[in-house]
């Protein structure tokens, strides 16, 4: 059995590759997107994208950022994005973390994604939590009795 890579359509890659795209994507989609930025000369690119799917591919949208294409090298540039391939978190707009491999084993790079998107999950939880318990502690409004 082969491993599917979740695999965003051209479409799609042309949307994301600016900074407002980005961050509007990340508010559309309940738990966020990981922006995978690669290029074809990369060797490790094609693994972090099979490995963040792996990771979290059922939580949180994949998306690839390939620097071949010129909008999303300037996304990249935008992003201070040192090198390939990295991985960088987006949730309700903002970024919340990103992950190279650079000396790490791929079991390392799977639990940081992991985590990180665990954390984010955790603190949406509880905000709305907290936002269902202010809605629980507002007093009835008052009737007044039929007369």
């Amino acid at each position: 059995m082969t491993e599917q890579v979740a695999e965003a359509p051209k479409e799609e890659l042309v949307r994301t590759c600016s900074i407002q795209n980005v961050e509007a994507l990340s508010k559309e989609t309940p738990n966020g997107i990981m922006l995978i930025v690669t290029q074809p000369s990369c060797g490790y690119c094609e693994p972090m994208l099979k490995e963040a799917t792996k990771a979290i591919g059922e939580k949180v949208a994949i998306v690839e950022a390939n620097l071949d294409d010129v909008d999303c090298n300037r996304l990249a540039k935008q992003l201070n994005v040192p090198g390939t391939p990295i991985a960088v978190y987006f949730k309700d707009g903002k970024e919340k973390g990103r992950r190279d491999p650079s000396g790490k084993t791929w079991d390392q790079i799977r639990n940081a994604m992991t985590e990180m998107v665990a954390k984010e999950a955790a603190v949406s939880e509880e905000d709305a939590a907290k936002a269902a318990g202010a809605e629980d502690s507002q007093p009835a409004p008052e009737t007044s009795p039929d007369v």
